[in-house]
């Protein structure tokens, strides 16, 4: 078990707290970070910290999309909160979505087919686009976002644990 000084464990528990919807990879396998018993023993404050922010960055990526999308349609004047505007948006995401289909090889009749990864990536940042476009619509942060997937992923773990 390392050894923490009082004012360290309790910056280091602050911190895992601040991110506790987060998960970290502990010893190769996803676990949430709310075991911090077992987190605090088997890792050091430096390793600790540098997960913290390596986490708090990848999660700053992801809301920062969200402004600068944000900030797009307010730059266009779409009023976001319509029926309107949703049922666009949810067509625009399924359209991106069959070009993201349209790069990769998903006919197997066809022998030439070979996936335009470069291509296909460039679609898929098109629906990534429209995906926030709905998160705006539907007045969705991505903290809210974030809480819910995790909540879902942890639903998903259970059920593959029982066999689902």
């Amino acid at each position: 078990m390392n050894k923490y000084e009082k004012a360290d464990l309790e910056a280091i528990v602050e911190a895992i707290e601040s991110i506790v919807t987060t998960e970290i990879q502990i010893d190769g396998v996803f676990d949430p970070v709310g075991n911090k018993e077992v987190y605090l023993e088997s890792h050091s404050v430096a390793e600790i910290e540098l997960l913290i922010r390596e986490h708090k960055a990848k999660f700053d990526m992801f809301q920062q999309m969200y402004r600068m999308q944000k900030r797009l349609q307010e730059k266009i004047g779409l009023n976001m909160h319509t029926q309107t505007q949703l049922n666009l948006q949810f067509i625009g995401a399924i359209t991106e979505l069959c070009e993201v289909l349209e790069q990769t090889a998903w006919k197997p009749w066809k022998e030439s087919a070979k996936t335009n990864k470069p291509k296909a990536v460039e679609e898929l940042v098109d629906v990534f686009h429209f995906v926030i476009n709905l998160m705006l619509c539907l007045g969705v942060t991505p903290q809210q976002l974030f809480e819910l997937y995790q909540k879902k992923h942890e639903e998903n773990i259970r059920r593959q644990n029982e066999g689902y």
